[in-house]
């Protein structure tokens, strides 16, 4: 079976991953023809807005990503 799909999944609160991970992986499948679903969890578990340069620098790469509680 061909993979023709990659969802990944981080958390946004414990443990919180980092930027340079998510990116990487989505890089790898990039390079695979494959456009990637990132996909943050625990969005309800945030207090602060810490999270918002995460999301800016995936717009600036052109990456779209979902927000799940």
């Amino acid at each position: 079976a061909n993979v023709d799909q990659v969802a990944i999944v981080a958390s946004l609160k414990n443990p919180v991953i980092p930027l340079s991970l998510i990116t990487r992986f989505a890089m790898i499948s990039k390079i695979a023809g494959i456009t990637p679903k990132i996909i943050f969890t625990k969005f309800d578990l945030v207090d602060d807005e810490s999270y918002k340069d995460t999301l800016a620098s995936l717009d600036k790469l052109g990456y779209d990503y979902y927000m799940v509680k």
